[in-house]
């Protein structure tokens, strides 16, 4: 007589005692550092949520390349209806340009002012209004 062959769901049962019998339950994988947004923001003064430097960054690169894949596609879109309109791609390229770096000059900006280790924005009213003080007081005194 032939062997009886096993169901599936027997094959599964037998697979579920062996790995049971032969190591103890893994622990839960720890939570990756990036489930949260709480690492890209901060919380400044007023309670609001401020983004992180490095996700400004990001996000305007990001948009720099979906103006500049539009321009193309416009100028393509342009040029295949319209031949004689080759020029139009310089016009396209230059206005897309500007846009980027519209985007792009506040974070430069506040890159070069992280680098020179300037003052926080907004963070010391009371040092802005005793430096407004000591020019009263410097402007007074040259006076005389």
């Amino acid at each position: 007589m032939s062997e009886r062959i096993p169901v599936e769901s027997e094959i599964l049962e037998k697979q579920k005692e062996n790995e049971s019998r032969q190591s103890p339950p893994s622990p839960p994988a720890p939570a990756s550092p990036h489930q949260s947004d709480s690492e890209f923001f901060e919380d400044d003064e007023s309670g609001e949520e401020k983004m992180d430097f490095n996700l400004k960054a990001t996000i305007a690169h990001l948009q720099g390349d979906l103006v500049y894949s539009v321009g193309v596609f416009i100028s393509a879109v342009i040029i295949n209806i319209f031949p004689d309109l080759r020029f139009f791609d310089s016009i396209c390229t230059l206005l897309f340009s500007y846009v980027a770096v519209e985007l792009t000059v506040p974070i430069f900006n506040e890159a070069i002012r992280i680098l020179l280790e300037g003052t926080p924005e907004g963070k010391f009213p009371l040092i802005k209004k005793i430096h407004e003080i000591v020019k009263l007081f410097s402007f007074l005194s040259e006076k005389k």
